[in-house]
């Protein structure tokens, strides 16, 4: 895996920051006691996702990171 050549600055980019603070709050969110979560999802309608949330983000700041190839367009013929 290639990174992007400016991998060091990605804490300033906003997609890592946000997807960063989602991973943190679905992580807190999956260490709280059951019944506070219980009591938190009865009063704001939250439910059990939080482990798909938090690989989504992750998932989001390895993207952002990665290097991308452009794909070879063909030529417009106008």
């Amino acid at each position: 895996m290639k990174l992007i050549p400016d991998w060091r600055k990605a804490w300033r980019m906003h997609s890592v920051q946000v997807a960063a603070l989602g991973t943190i709050v679905s992580t807190v969110w999956g260490l709280l006691p059951p019944d506070i979560q219980s009591q938190a999802a009865d009063k704001i309608g939250l439910d059990q996702f939080w482990k798909p949330i938090a690989l989504t983000f992750i998932g989001v700041i390895v993207a952002r990171l990665k290097a991308q190839t452009p794909k070879d367009d063909k030529e417009d013929p106008q």
